[in-house]
């Protein structure tokens, strides 16, 4: 798709805006959208093994009555997101829906966004340290932590998985990375999972890879390691509001937006949920998972973060960054794409199918025009993809 200069020039000011703004209290909206869905959320303070602080919720309640013994699932959502896009469909909301159907729904939230910005002894405001984490260290730590948690808690040995994006691809790195994960995985459904890049469309990927190594350079000489949520800057809060707002004609304001992030024309998309979303997406994260990505780009696989040869050698004993072994992927796999999907290409899904020694199922989505947010705010989600998802999870019901 083509952009215009004026969408290329709003899109840099959406950008600058997040990372250099200054700080503020975030605004959560988790239990205010579990309360709209007639549920309450529990949240859950989980730490890891190197002490990062991650904040998920237990989906307790609906209209005040309990239900014991459910079977346990997980939803893992993507890169720059919080766990509140599961709730954000309304009543085709993939959380609401699972609820409903009997399941135990618990919602993650990756390091670094803003309700696991917190460690056991570094300041994410102070301390850089914080932000040097990959996708290496989501699938090393935090998955495993998380999935640990809820089988205490639940006294389960396995839960279901669905990952959206790098949600996907953080449980592909832990099952390759740990596999004596696998085991506690019953089903993973990947919806658009990002792990194989090769042929990533998405122009700012695409251009990042020819710069990756200056970019790294460029934003440690910056000292800007993250990119903040939304919600904890008071001014880019005013202005996406003066955009997205419920007030103004969000369809036509946000659009490029939009379809800047997708590559892909949104006819798909529900708009009337746009003013919601922009309050709370992007939700933060560190920035070193974005040039992970583009690196992955650049070699074509699917590998850990490649922090070059002499600090590649004091981390892997090797000036090569090594590849993860899709061989040790055993957990049962469901692959879900878009054939519009500019972030994760048809085709490398389709190699990932390849690859994956348990593949249960490769499906698209019916609709060709779906693409990668989609998966969470397609206006017609319920019939194109979380009845799929449904009745993947209903056959390894116990």
């Amino acid at each position: 798709m083509i952009f215009d200069k004026y969408v290329i020039a709003a899109f840099c000011v959406y950008l600058f805006v997040f990372v250099c703004e200054s700080k503020y209290s975030p605004r959560y909206n988790v239990m205010e959208l579990t309360n709209q869905l007639g549920m309450t959320a529990e949240p859950h303070n989980v730490t890891t093994e190197d002490g990062y602080i991650l904040k998920i919720f237990r989906i307790k309640a609906i209209n005040g009555k309990e239900q014991e013994n459910r079977e346990p699932v997980l939803l893992q959502h993507g890169m720059a997101g919080s766990c509140e896009q599961f709730l954000q469909a309304k009543n085709n909301s993939l959380s609401l829906i699972l609820f409903n159907n009997g399941f135990d729904v618990w919602l993650g939230n990756t390091r670094g966004n803003f309700y696991s910005r917190k460690h056991v002894s570094l300041d994410p405001d102070k301390d850089k340290e914080f932000w040097f984490y990959t996708l290496d260290q989501l699938g090393q730590y935090d998955q495993p932590a998380v999935i640990d948690h809820i089988l205490k808690i639940t006294g389960k040995k396995q839960l279901s998985y669905i990952g959206h994006s790098q949600g996907g691809g953080s449980l592909l790195a832990m099952a390759s990375g740990r596999p004596e994960y696998n085991q506690k995985i019953k089903i993973f459904v990947g919806l658009a999972p990002g792990a194989y890049m090769k042929h990533n469309r998405h122009p700012f990927l695409v251009l990042l890879k020819y710069v990756v190594d200056l970019a790294k350079d460029l934003l440690q000489f910056l000292n800007l390691y993250e990119l903040e949520a939304v919600s904890n800057s008071e001014l880019f809060s005013k202005i996406i509001q003066g955009v997205c707002g419920e007030k103004v004609n969000y369809r036509i304001n946000c659009r490029p937006i939009i379809d800047f992030v997708s590559n892909s024309l949104t006819s798909l998309f529900d708009y009337s949920l746009a003013p919601q979303i922009f309050t709370t997406t992007p939700a933060g994260m560190g920035l070193f998972p974005v040039l992970h990505y583009a690196k992955m780009h650049i070699s074509g696989t699917f590998e850990k973060y490649d922090w070059g040869p002499e600090m590649n050698l004091q981390k892997y004993n090797s000036t090569v960054a090594p590849k993860y072994d899709w061989s040790k992927i055993t957990c049962p796999t469901v692959l879900i794409y878009g054939l519009s999907d500019a972030l994760v290409n048809h085709k490398d899904v389709k190699y990932m199918a390849k690859k994956l020694p348990n593949l249960v199922e490769m499906y698209k989505v019916a609709d060709d025009r779906f693409n990668h947010l989609d998966f969470l705010w397609s206006k017609n989600i319920t019939t194109l993809l979380h009845d799929k998802v449904l009745k993947i999870l209903n056959n390894y019901r116990n």
